[in-house]
């Protein structure tokens, strides 16, 4: 049997107030359909780093850690690891999911919107879903 790791993940929305400069907090992001495959940022206090939605269950996300770590943890790459929505950091899929993030949160993306955004991603190297043009689509 696997196992699951937790640790005292940080809460984006509070980090977000206290610290607005540096973490971000959309509560969009609450709401979303986390899907298999999502990768999703989140901070144990001491660092922040990604990982790839393997299983939803209620309130809970699983996620396998999907970067090397630099402290000493009991979890590192590749350990599964339980967390809430409280806990995201950022979210990202893939260009092509991200016109069905926007019918997710009742937002209608046209062609070139769409187009715009993979190109943001691809010049950029950004692995966020916050582009710099909509500044989080506030």
């Amino acid at each position: 049997m696997p196992k699951y790791y937790t640790d005292n993940w940080g809460n984006a929305r509070q980090m977000n107030i206290e610290n607005p400069e540096t973490f971000h907090y959309d509560p969009l992001w609450k709401d979303l359909e986390v899907q298999e495959g999502d990768l999703i940022k989140i901070a144990n206090g001491a660092e922040r780093f990604w990982t790839r939605v393997v299983k939803t269950r209620r309130n809970q996300i699983i996620g396998e850690v999907d970067n090397c770590l630099f402290g000493d943890y009991p979890y590192k790459l590749g350990s599964k690891v339980v967390y809430t929505r409280d806990n995201i950091y950022d979210f990202y899929r893939t260009p092509d999911r991200v016109k069905e993030l926007y019918k997710e949160i009742g937002k209608e993306i046209g062609k070139e919107q769409l187009e715009n955004i993979k190109l943001q991603l691809s010049q950029s190297g950004n692995t966020s879903l916050v582009c710099e043009s909509c500044n989080g689509c506030k």
